[in-house]
């Protein structure tokens, strides 16, 4: 073999490998992109937990401090006017 055929066959390999360690540093870039957006979507559904559990803490801090409606006893048979006041609180 001659010095030329050596010397091509060895610049086409090199460029073989500088092709693929650009491909493989655009494809790592690409995967820390998207590493990035899977963290902040992270973030985010965090967040929206923190704010649901906030809320339900609120609402059972409001079901603790709430006091039932007192008990009315309905009106007694043939009493018109009793029953007329608890339809009109309805």
């Amino acid at each position: 073999m001659s010095t030329t055929v050596i010397i091509a066959i060895a610049v086409g390999i090199i460029g073989i490998l500088v092709g693929i360690i650009g491909f493989m540093s655009r494809k790592i870039g690409l995967q820390k992109k998207e590493i990035e957006e899977l963290q902040e979507t992270v973030r985010k559904a965090e967040e929206n937990i923190r704010k649901v559990k906030e809320a339900q803490d609120g609402i059972q801090k409001i079901d603790e401090d709430a006091t039932p409606p007192p008990e009315i006893d309905p009106p007694a048979a043939g009493d018109v006017d009793g029953h007329l006041g608890r339809l009109n609180r309805l």
